[in-house]
């Protein structure tokens, strides 16, 4: 009976463990204000709502920002016209129950940092508040990020929030790639996803596939892939901590198309134009949204999964070739 006994308390410590330590990220693209999330700047609220952005004062202004983002198509433009400090919440996120520390992330950009909004930071865990201590006023345009990590707390809901007050004359701030995620502030990438292949299907379809990392996994994220018509530069990647949904557009050297994000380990891409060639790049994303560098087919002499596809003969054909790092260096 004591060895039974014993064993019950080492899976009850176990449980306990994975519920402390599996990594998670809270808000997805609604961080990144691509998701369903709605802006609300019409109610004034206590505390954070689901699924909307949302603000405490009449004071406040929220906004969709189309021209001043970060990543992908959106971000939020705030503005609060009194020096007191006023709060924008981020949608609230029901969780199981959790006890970790956690970490809000997100950049902040400003026109004029003489005449705007002086800001900080925080999380709501189970309506118990952390606040990180003291305004910082932003250096002006340029996307600066923000990160805060209180300690550990049992929760079963968490949203973050930033205060912010008038500097100066007052103007707008704009945020953008808003992430909550457990554990501290983590920058470091995980490894890229391994033996990609891709083939095409049909002569409008081409299946894509690879393996996990080779070690670490996705650290509570998972895959993206984005789709060249124009040879990828080597540097033709996504913004560290950006966070997009499929359709989004990149622009580093050539422009690129976000295809997919999720956790699967196949995708299939269709919709595609006979007679043309595709590029692919894949990539890891983690918890924190720091992204792997491309991943590499199994084969590294040669372009991976370089074919021919005639649904018809003599009716066009798709060609596709898949570009690894080292073939664009």
């Amino acid at each position: 009976m004591k060895k039974i006994h014993y064993l019950y308390k080492v899976l009850f410590l176990l449980l306990i463990l994975v519920i402390v330590c599996f990594s998670q990220s809270y808000l997805g693209i609604d961080g990144g204000f691509e998701g369903s999330a709605i802006i609300d700047n019409t109610t004034t609220y206590s505390e954070p709502q689901a699924n909307k952005w949302s603000k405490y004062s009449s004071t406040q202004t929220l906004a969709d920002e189309t021209s001043i983002v970060r990543s992908g198509n959106h971000s939020l433009k705030i503005n609060n016209t009194s020096t007191t400090g006023r709060r924008v919440w981020s949608p609230l996120i029901n969780v199981e129950l959790t006890t970790s520390s956690v970490t809000i992330q997100y950049f902040r950009r400003v026109q004029n940092s003489s005449n705007s909004q002086a800001n900080q930071e925080g999380v709501v865990r189970s309506s118990i508040e952390s606040l990180s201590s003291g305004y910082s006023t932003p250096v002006e345009n340029i996307w600066e990020m923000q990160t805060y990590s209180p300690t550990s707390k049992t929760y079963t809901d968490v949203a973050g929030f930033i205060m912010h007050r008038q500097i100066g004359s007052g103007g707008d701030m704009y945020i953008d790639d808003v992430c909550i995620y457990t554990g501290s502030t983590d920058n470091t990438p995980p490894n890229p996803p391994q033996n990609v292949t891709a083939i095409a299907q049909s002569s409008t379809s081409i299946l894509v596939t690879w393996s996990p990392p080779s070690s670490g996994g996705v650290d509570g994220g998972g895959y993206i892939i984005v789709r060249y018509e124009t040879s990828p530069a080597a540097d033709d990647d996504l913004n560290q901590k950006g966070i997009y949904t499929k359709s989004n557009t990149i622009t580093v050297t050539n422009i690129g198309t976000v295809r997919y994000f999720g956790t699967s380990t196949t995708y299939t891409d269709t919709d595609l134009s006979p007679s043309t060639t595709y590029y692919y790049k894949v990539y890891t994303v983690d918890k924190a949204f720091n992204y792997s560098i491309e991943g590499e087919g199994s084969d590294q002499s040669l372009p991976v999964s370089l074919q021919d596809f005639n649904a018809v003969p003599g009716n066009g054909k798709v060609t596709l070739t898949w570009i690894t790092e080292s073939e664009t260096e």
